[in-house]
């Protein structure tokens, strides 16, 4: 259907593209002295709290209902008749401001540092919340996502598991050379801790196996593991209702680095349980800590209390690492947009234009203007205004989750920005009313038909003088290969298209790991999420209570690193099986445990390496790496590359050589050794040998075949 559509497309656009955009109605000056409504509830839980049996529907019909995603990443989350909350705090409140919270519904995180809680609050009581001293603002907890369960299935070896300990063969370690790292210096991870932050660990219905089960297959660590690592997985948190995904990442670290520790928890409701969460993983002691969490929520121009407790785990010698996300989308060939990453608009400023008429009419009552995509005269633009930008969507069963944010600080902001959608048969949706003092807005949008899509960005002027302000802004769709044509692309002086990495996995103290397809380590995974990422404000609550702007804005390069993906499991995903009984883990949620597995070794190797010497060394040894696209450049698809374990390992600080034995007197006065543990084999052991020459054969099979392809070619 793409194939025939794509012609349908180019038609379509460029009809628009020649017909101009549409005409617009004038939005009056903003009127002085009309106050900002800030704070109280989010517009949906004012539609909540006006009719609560809404809620009776379930949560997929009610968020639906709302303008979210019904379920996954975006949607609404509820519990026994209640939802979800984040509750702002203006000033800093104490121990009787959570008790009075807490007499309202369940308090499932709270902080005063960080002027934040989570609740679930029945609908009825939820104006009695907004109404509590010092409570800024309200607002719905939207469902975070996980970055697994992408990618294309085509192409995957079938390989039996050979002899082993293990029923399904560890096919992660020969593309990153972990297997010969190993070899080289005998670590598998044994004495290093590592938590691992997603949805759940056992809590699915649908999984075809259990943690027994795999335990007993040799994939998991724990009591009767075949291969002798019987330390049992200790779960601190999880999902309920989850995909065990946490459970799939374990299995990805324990084929590469077996010997190690592993805790599960998960992120919780909101990114303040989040943040919890890691404090704990390190205080349980996790010295390497990943997550496959993307939440469209989490601020996206500073870091919040995820970025904090990361931040702080790192100077306690933790390792943290991140999936990049699974969000990119590539335009479809025989368009302009072709080949370009199509996801994650971003402008350094808002330009106000007129918005289109059909668009005021659906707004109603106020002042508004619409955000001129249209490059800059100073860009080399026409200086004709366009109040809209157009997308060729494909038609999507469920509804997709959007979020637009702008560079302002969290519960702090001013200004009020709305995202409005024109179908293809002209019918204005919009699609969510920013609150302050949150600079943030998200829902779901369900694209029914194939076709081209209006969208305009509207500032919302009615509070006056104060909303008027210039931010940069940044827009991302949850959209997986649907995203097929673009009016805007590329990279100008002041916009860019493509950059979708968000939120804490975006931050300096963050090791962003990319995918890479284990059965083909050429190119980045085309769904794998590119940078970089931009941050306007600084945040650390123990300096001041409030972001603090840079006196510029800050680019971070993202990714930093690339791993593989398309890791063979005994349960996960359905979508991607292998034989029976073996399915394929894909996207960066499989690349990102993968990564840290190969940290885990090197933590081992050199024990007194700091996180810095280990990100260092990751990064400054990996190889290079195709992009996903000639227009996409390999830092932004890849950062550094795809790892390299064996040359990570070279490249840290030697271990302290154990001290020679000294003599001490036997019971009878001769002079004896002190005991120093086992006596070292004069000759490799028959696994470290299979994988040296595995190693050896992998170097050959990569350098010297395609050269001497290379030299025949030539002759």
């Amino acid at each position: 259907m793409r194939k025939t559509f794509a012609g349908v497309f180019g038609m379509a656009l460029a009809a628009l593209l020649i017909v101009g955009t549409p005409a617009v109605a004038h939005a009056d000056e903003p009127e002085p002295g009309v106050a900002a409504e800030a704070g109280g509830l989010s517009d949906r839980l004012d539609e909540l709290a006006a009719a609560p049996e809404t809620l009776d529907a379930g949560s997929q019909a009610v968020s639906e209902q709302l303008g979210l995603a019904g379920e996954g990443v975006g949607s609404l989350q509820l519990d026994e008749g209640r939802v979800a909350v984040s509750v702002f705090y203006a000033t800093q409140p104490g121990a009787s401001d959570f008790a009075a919270l807490a007499a309202l519904g369940e308090v499932v995180a709270s902080s005063s540092e960080f002027r934040r809680a989570t609740a679930y609050i029945a609908p009825g009581r939820l104006s009695e919340v907004a109404a509590l001293p010092g409570v800024s603002s309200v607002t719905e907890a939207l469902a975070s996502g996980t970055s697994g369960s992408a990618g294309v299935a085509s192409g995957l070896p079938s390989v039996s598991a050979g002899p082993s300990c293990r029923t399904v063969e560890a096919n992660a370690l020969a593309p990153l050379r972990a297997d010969l790292a190993g070899a080289l210096h005998g670590v598998d991870g044994s004495g290093v801790t590592i938590g691992i932050i997603s949805d759940s660990f056992s809590t699915s219905a649908d999984s075809p196996t259990t943690p027994e089960q795999d335990v007993a297959a040799g994939l998991l660590p724990g009591p009767g593991n075949p291969c002798g690592h019987e330390t049992p997985v200790s779960v601190l948190a999880q999902r309920p209702g989850g995909s065990d995904e946490a459970r799939a990442m374990a299995q990805v670290v324990h084929s590469i680095a077996p010997g190690a520790t592993l805790l599960i928890s998960t992120d919780g409701v909101d990114d303040l349980a989040f943040s919890q969460n890691i404090t704990a993983l390190a205080a349980a002691g996790a010295t390497v800590i990943v997550d496959d969490i993307y939440s469209f929520t989490e601020p996206w121009f500073q870091q919040g209390p995820v970025g904090v407790a990361i931040e702080r785990a790192v100077a306690q010698g933790v390792t943290y690492l991140s999936s990049a996300g699974n969000y990119n989308n590539i335009g479809q060939e025989g368009h302009l947009s072709a080949g370009y990453s199509l996801n994650g608009w971003d402008t350094d400023a808002y330009r106000p234009t007129d918005c289109p008429a059909p668009v005021l009419a659906a707004l109603g009552d106020g002042v508004y203007d619409c955000m001129d995509f249209a490059r800059p005269v100073s860009d080399g633009g026409s200086g004709v205004a366009d109040p809209s930008a157009h997308l060729g969507l494909g038609a999507t069963d469920d509804p997709v989750t959007w979020a637009l944010q702008w560079a302002e600080p969290y519960n702090a902001a001013k200004g009020t920005f709305t995202l409005v959608a024109t179908a293809p048969d002209g019918t204005v949706s919009v699609l969510d009313r920013g609150n302050p003092p949150m600079p943030v807005t998200a829902g779901g949008y369900r694209p029914e038909v194939d076709g081209v899509y209006e969208f305009s960005i509207v500032r919302d002027l009615t509070a006056g003088p104060s909303a008027a302000i210039t931010p940069a802004l940044k827009w991302i769709w949850a959209f997986h290969d649907d995203i097929l044509v673009a009016e805007y692309f590329g990279t100008t002086a002041h916009d860019r298209v493509g950059a979708s990495i968000t939120g804490h996995t975006g931050l300096p103290s963050v090791i962003s790991v990319a995918a890479v397809p284990a059965s083909d380590t050429a190119a980045v995974e085309t769904f794998s999420s590119p940078g970089p990422v931009r941050l306007f404000f600084d945040y650390d609550p123990a300096v001041s209570p409030d972001p603090q702007p840079f006196p510029a804005p800050v680019t971070v390069a993202k990714p930093d690193v690339a791993s593989v993906d398309g890791i063979h499991t005994d349960f996960f995903s359905s979508k991607h099986p292998v034989r029976e009984g073996v399915w394929a883990f894909f996207g960066t949620s499989a690349a990102a445990p993968s990564a840290a597995a190969v940290i885990a070794l090197g933590k081992q190797y050199a024990p007194s390496a700091t996180p810095d010497e280990l990100r260092s060394a990751l990064l400054g040894t990996a190889r290079p790496v195709q992009s996903a696209s000639p227009l996409i450049s390999a830092t932004d698809s890849a950062g550094s590359g795809l790892i390299d374990a064996a040359a990570f390992l070279a490249a840290l600080p030697a271990p302290s050589p154990t001290p020679s034995p000294v003599p001490v007197p036997a019971a009878d006065g001769s002079p004896q050794l002190a005991a120093t543990g086992p006596e070292p084999l004069g000759v490799l052991a028959p696994w470290a040998l299979v994988a040296l020459l595995v190693g050896a054969a992998g170097v050959w099979i990569r350098r010297i075949r395609p050269a001497a392809r290379r030299s025949a070619a030539r002759r």
